[in-house]
């Protein structure tokens, strides 16, 4: 006598199945150990800024918005991090992803992220800086050596200031 499987089971298996391949679909490739590409546009304060700029530095690429709760939860980690390793050669990066260049600058003001290297993509465009990055999600992290080498895709904060810990820490 054959056994039929419980339709109960065969929905759960497939819900399981969808749900990774979404999972994993919407993820940033890693990029690690590629040269980071190129990042340009106006800051805040209306001066042309590039990534090219901060080369013989550790720079932290961050992707975030201001209508983003998870990037508004994640930016004072991103704050603490600046405070603690600015002024031993780290420096942030941060491109919003926007549609409403006020929301941007309120957010921006708000959550103290007072480093200067700050564009804005907008997110109603074409975007090729994201799409350069592969960034498929946001917050989406960046870690980038001085040589300007990705050395870190999305990495967890814990790993971001290991890394920097033993790489900044000695200087």
């Amino acid at each position: 006598m054959k056994k039929k499987i419980d339709p109960f089971y065969l929905v759960l298996i497939v819900a399981v199945l969808a749900l990774l391949w979404y999972n994993h679909s919407n993820q940033t490739p890693d990029i690690s150990n590629q040269a980071a590409p190129p990042i340009a546009g106006t800051s805040l304060s209306g001066n042309q800024i590039s990534l090219e700029d901060l080369k013989g530095h550790y720079v932290l690429v961050d992707f975030w918005a201001s209508w983003c709760s998870p990037c508004r939860r994640a930016n004072p980690k991103v704050v603490r991090l600046y405070a603690k390793y600015k002024d031993k050669g780290l420096e942030i990066f941060s491109v919003g992803l926007e549609s409403n260049p006020n929301a941007w600058k309120a957010a921006i003001e708000k959550d103290h992220l007072n480093w200067p290297n700050h564009i804005m993509e907008d997110r109603r465009g074409n975007m090729p800086i994201s799409n350069a990055y592969g960034v498929q999600s946001i917050p989406t992290k960046f870690l980038i050596d001085p040589e300007g080498v990705i050395i870190a895709t999305n990495p967890s904060f814990g790993k971001i200031d290991r890394i920097l810990s033993k790489k900044l820490d000695s200087k």
